[in-house]
């Protein structure tokens, strides 16, 4: 996607996975149309990877979520995207 339709929160907080609380990350990743299988394995490696090269975060401190939305429902700019 071109990076002006590129969005990114980052909040900062307390994330317990399995009982136990330190470092850990959940990313949602939203994407207008369809994401194949491959495409969603290949950003979990590299986001895994990225996290714990830039903040020691190992893999399975790490949850992503795919969701592919319709683009008659993500609007922007007063307009949707389908």
């Amino acid at each position: 996607k071109p990076e002006k339709y590129v969005m990114v929160a980052i909040e900062h907080g307390e994330i317990s996975i399995g009982g136990k609380a330190g470092p850990a990350a959940f990313v949602d990743i939203r994407n207008i149309g369809y994401l194949s299988g491959d495409t969603t394995q290949k950003i979990s490696g590299r986001i895994c990877s990225r996290l714990r090269e830039l903040l020691a975060i190992p893999g399975d401190r790490v949850y992503l979520n795919f969701t592919d939305i319709s683009p008659y429902n993500w609007g922007w700019n007063g307009k949707t995207f389908g």
